[in-house]
């Protein structure tokens, strides 16, 4: 199989970890027989085509001047190069399967894809949303946007833990039965030392004395990774036990502060801070280490807790994120509630104090991180769901994927039923601008509108994401609103071009493929069944008898040609408040005709 993966880094450029995981499961990839190449980002103008352990890596010229001023300007400046390279690389090779790694290049995956009909797959390390704790400013927005438009696109989406596919799912509503759950690996060869005693012996010597404990942090020195869990828990450690030492290895955003602590706590002799360590170096601090504690708040899979493991260290970590789902609390290490200090507190000290137990710990986090996160074994799993992919006959394939819908082919006006709260139309503007795709403009018409609702829909005005807005004084139009607005719509909207209507109660928040779904039905019924009703409930009558249409119908569509079938409703007056209402189900009772109720495309 010919496989391409687009990267926004390769060893030996470094950001974060994800270069070195492309490499590893592309190496590995070469080893089981499969042709891979890799195109990334550039070094200097340095190797700008190699073959790196097999694996045919092609790098970008990359940044051209000048270099855009805020990082996701440069990284959809990326994918433009991206897709440069890409372009004449797969003309002239091909390629069956394109691999993206997380928001950073899916873009010019998506372009490749449409470009060579190539299958396309969506690898997500993490998402935006939980790295950041839902606190976004507009980078990390438009970053989380991209995550969510590639769930949508990518024809397989591959993640690292369970943790990460419940987010992409409930955030991003992505397809449970495309995600593919794979677990990160780990190469013991990696962390391979001259095994001479007196070298360990003399390295251990610097950072604790004979017949003391030795604890190990390592990783950013961030927010994210609970380093105040870990400090809380420090000088509780040491009152309760002195023979233990601390080394927390990394650097960051809190190394400073971290430093300060140290020494308005004068800990410098048990707390040690040695910086970022590689290599060798890292090598040995792990061999000679006892504990490792991974304390994080986020953690999308955990691969630093493998290298303990890997290197026969008993771990300690949060029961969070992949955490959770690689250490086996009290088999292979202990779990401690995410921010909880002082069960960390009591997981080191009972392994410090219990050397029997700590080495039985070790020994199986060791033979559990040897046998099932391997390369080997990562990457034939992923080579399982590019096959899978690439095979659209297999009855697998026809079976779980439900058909892909068309693009709405001409316009659509979407007419949104204000309710006074700002809070429910903002929820509702806010699925159609996520999940609609295709030409389409929004009418918002509002009868009884608080103050802070008419400020935002003058916002949403000006800034063009509605296209119309009615403001109806209050008081002047008859109950029930919502008949008389939908009525008012049509009525302006009918010297407009349009192909489909759709009206919508303020609160209704549509899910992907609402429009495309709701269209393929009424051309697959015809002319029998002219409209379509998305509700929010499970409905025990599949056609509403007419007083029940309140509240079964959320969301009507149709095509334009439904208004010459049936006509215009009729606007009415006070006391005719509620025929305007009823108008269309009257109209298809007379008619013999049904109204297509649909379920799960709107909450």
């Amino acid at each position: 199989m010919k496989i391409l993966h687009l990267a926004s880094e390769y060893p030996p450029q470094k950001v974060f970890g994800l270069g070195r995981f492309v490499q590893d499961i592309a190496v590995e990839s070469v080893r089981q027989g499969h042709e891979v190449h890799v195109v990334t980002n550039s070094m200097n103008g340095k190797d700008f085509d190699r073959e790196d352990k097999g694996v045919h890596v092609h790098r970008v010229h990359f940044p051209p001047p000048p270099k855009p001023a805020d990082p996701t300007t440069t990284v959809i400046q990326f994918n433009t190069q991206v897709i440069e390279r890409a372009v004449s690389l797969v003309r002239k090779i091909g390629v069956d399967v394109i691999n993206t790694h997380d928001w950073l290049t899916f873009l010019a995956g998506n372009a490749l894809k449409k470009i060579f009909s190539a299958k396309h797959i969506l690898t997500i390390h993490d998402t935006m949303v939980g790295k950041k704790f839902g606190r976004l400013e507009n980078p990390e927005k438009l970053a989380a946007n991209i995550e969510k438009y590639g769930c949508m696109e990518a024809d397989k989406i591959l993640c690292c833990s369970e943790y990460i596919k419940e987010e992409l799912v409930k955030i991003y509503e992505a397809r449970e039965n495309k995600i593919r759950v794979i677990p990160c690996a780990v190469e013991e060869s990696r962390f391979a030392i001259d095994e001479d005693s007196f070298l360990k012996e003399s390295f251990r010597s610097v950072l604790a004395n004979v017949g003391e404990t030795l604890v190990v942090y390592v990783g950013r020195l961030d927010e994210e990774k609970g380093l105040e869990v870990l400090l809380n828990a420090i000088p509780e450690v040491l009152d309760e036990n002195r023979k233990i030492q601390f080394v927390l290895a990394g650097k960051g955003v809190m190394e400073e502060s971290i430093r300060s602590w140290i020494s308005k706590n004068r800990l410098s002799s048990q707390v040690k801070l040695p910086g970022y360590l590689r290599g060798k170096v890292l090598s040995y601090l792990y061999k000679v280490s006892d504990i490792q504690v991974v304390p994080s708040m986020y953690e999308p899979f955990g691969i630093v807790a493998l290298e303990g493991m890997i290197n026969q260290c008993a771990v300690v970590v949060s029961k969070t994120g992949g955490l959770a789902e690689i250490v086996e609390h009290g088999k292979d290490g202990l779990q401690c509630e995410p921010g909880d200090s002082r069960a960390m507190v009591k997981a080191i000290l009972s392994l410090a104090q219990d050397v029997e137990r700590r080495k039985r710990m070790a020994r199986a986090g060791y033979e559990k991180a040897k046998s099932q996160y391997n390369w080997e074994r990562v990457a034939r799993l992923t080579a399982d769901v590019y096959q899978e992919a690439v095979q659209k006959e297999s009855q697998v394939s026809i079976q779980k994927e439900p058909p892909l819908l068309s693009v709405p082919e001409g316009k659509a006006w979407i007419a949104v039923l204000g309710k006074g709260q700002k809070e429910e139309i903002e929820k509702t503007l806010e699925g159609i601008f996520y999940h609609t795709i295709g030409e389409y403009e929004i009418i918002v018409i509002e009868s009884h509108g608080e103050r802070e609702t008419v400020l935002y829909l003058a916002d949403m005005l000006s800034q063009g994401k509605i296209s119309r807005l009615v403001l109806n004084r209050p008081g002047t139009v008859p109950e029930p609103y919502k008949g008389y607005e939908i009525a008012q719509a049509i009525h302006i909207l009918k010297e407009e071009l349009f192909e489909y209507f759709c009206w919508i109660d303020a609160g209704v928040k549509v899910k992907a493929g609402w429009l495309e779904s709701s269209l393929a039905i009424l051309k697959k019924l015809g002319e029998k069944t002219p409209a379509v009703a998305l509700c929010k409930s499970k409905q025990q009558d599949p056609i509403p008898q007419a007083m029940d249409l309140s509240s079964k119908g959320n969301l009507w569509v149709m095509e334009r040609s439904f208004f010459a079938r049936f006509g215009l409703p009729p606007i009415g007056l006070k006391k005719e408040a509620g025929i305007e209402y009823l108008h269309y189900i009257h109209k298809l009772q007379e008619m013999q005709c049904t109204l297509a109720m649909l379920e799960g495309l709107a909450e």
